[in-house]
Formats: C-alpha cells, structure tokens, sequence
C-alpha cells in the first residue's frame, strides 16, 4: 500500500519535471488530499517533508541526465525544474556531496571498478577486500588529481575575472600642464585598488603604452590578460574638477560601470583619497564574481 502511495507522487512529480511551479500544493490536488494530510502520510513513511520528496526527485533525476546526457549543468537544472541553476548546484551538492559537474567523472570512475572487479576471478574473499583496497586507493588519487585540476583551473578563472588595468587618464582641459593632477588620481585609485584581496592590478608601467592608442578594448585586453578596464576623463577648470570613468569588460567591450564625479579642486589630498576609496569599493562589487 505505501509502495503504491510512493510511486503514484513520484510519477506524478516525474510527470511535471520540468515544470518549477510545481510543488505542494500541486501534488496534494493531484493526490485529491490535503497539503496537511498529504504531508502527514509522507511523513510517517518517508520522514520527509513534500518539498524534500519533490526535490529529491528532481535531484535524482538531474544525477541521472548528468550522466547519461551531454548537456550543460545549466540546461539539466531548468529541464528538472531548477528556475536557478545557483539553487541547483548547491541542493545537488548537499545532497550527494559533490558538485554536479563531477558526475559523469565519477560515474566513469564506478564503471570501471566494477569492470575490474568482474574479470578477477574471485576464490577468496581475502582476495576481493585486497582488490577492492588496491582500487579504492587509486580511485582516491585519481579523484585527487581531479580536484586539484579543478581547483586550479577555477582559481585561474577566477584570477583572470578578478584583473584590471586603468588606462592612463585624459586631460580634456585646455590646463596642458595639469596632467599631472589626472595621473596622480590615477595612481592613488591604483593605491586602493591593490589593498583588494584577490584581484590582479596592471602596473602603471604597463598600461603607460596606451596613452595615445587608438586598439580597441578587447585588443587591450588580451595583450594585458585582463578582465576589466577602467578609463578615464579629467576636466579641471578653476577650482572644479569634473572626473568621468567608465569600467569595460574585455571580452565583449560591453560597459558595465560609468560614474561622474564633481569635486571642488580645494584639498588635492583629501579630494584623492575620498574618490579612489570610493572607485576601489564601487569596482571591487561590480567585479567580484558571483560563485556558488
């Protein structure tokens, strides 16, 4: 009786996979139950509540397409119901200690063992835990060579997310002789900038060679292999300073941050100080990648 309770909810959910607004309330009017009477009976014979049973489904099966289907973990967390493929690689992970990606890895893993294991001819069952000691052991430094693989390749990504260069700042002015004032503003943000854990600034030595380029952003990019460029305008006039800067992703040119400043040209110092800290903390929340 429980066995067929059990598998109608599971074909029903099965049945509304891809659907991410399918949840309790659903599933008890297809029962013809109540949310609590449903809950209930769930309870009592699974020791899960009805959000946990639904997402379970939903994670067994998304281990299940990982597996067998080429596809990226994006697209099998919206075919199994996932609105948020952030949401999905952190449910999947609690729920089967390791992070999506890796499914299909170990799944080649356990087909091999089991292959090895088969073709040994067992007599002994000294002989097996022998076997299956010697091939744990190499499936755990295999495992670790992966990882540690892994754990490069997102620490590169995420060093090269994290890189900026700042593009020498153009007087717009018609003060020549107050370049000077541009380029130290310039060097105090770089100042800020590289108390900012993680993140990788171009020296002002390199970026100097594009004072008076006409290369496209993307250009720029790569010869520095950075993420982000900031560039920047510097207008004084009297005693007020107008400051233009504009932060560019490489990769597509796209500009995801542009920001005016007016300041009273009174206190260089201070006046400095309070625009790089505040371009350093503003940058630092646009660049920072968002992982899971």
């Amino acid at each position: 009786m429980n066995n067929e309770f059990i598998k109608k909810l599971t074909d029903l959910v099965e049945t509304n996979l891809v659907n991410e607004n399918f949840g309790i309330e659903n599933l008890a009017r297809e029962m013809g139950s109540s949310h609590s009477s449903l809950h209930r009976k769930l309870k009592s014979i699974t020791n899960r509540t009805i959000n946990q049973f639904i997402r379970e489904i939903r994670l067994k099966k998304a281990r299940e397409l990982l597996q067998n289907e080429d596809l990226t973990v994006s697209e099998i967390a919206y075919r199994v119901g996932f609105a948020s493929p952030t949401y999905f690689n952190k449910c999947f992970h609690e729920y089967f200690g390791f992070p999506p990606g890796e499914s299909k890895h170990r799944e080649e893993i356990n087909k091999s063992f089991e292959e090895v294991v088969d073709i040994i001819p067992m007599k002994r069952n000294h002989t097996k835990n022998l076997v299956f000691l010697i091939f744990s052991f190499l499936i755990i430094a295999s495992s670790s060579v992966y990882l540690i693989n892994r754990a490069f390749v997102l620490y590169t990504e995420t060093v090269r997310e994290r890189s900026i260069a700042l593009l020498p700042f153009k007087l717009l002015s018609d003060e020549t002789g107050k370049q000077y004032l541009a380029d130290s503003l310039m060097d105090a943000i770089l100042l800020h900038l590289s108390k900012i854990n993680d993140m990788r600034i171009i020296s002002r030595t390199s970026v100097e060679q594009y004072r008076q380029t006409n290369k496209t952003s993307k250009a720029i990019g790569k010869e520095l292999d950075v993420s982000y460029l900031l560039e920047g305008s510097f207008i004084k006039v009297g005693d007020h300073v107008q400051i233009i800067l504009q932060l560019i992703k490489t990769s597509d040119e796209s500009h995801l941050w542009v920001n005016e400043y007016n300041r009273d040209w009174t206190d260089i110092i201070s006046i400095q100080n309070e625009l790089a800290e505040t371009i350093a903390n503003q940058l630092d929340s646009v660049i920072t990648p968002q992982r899971m």
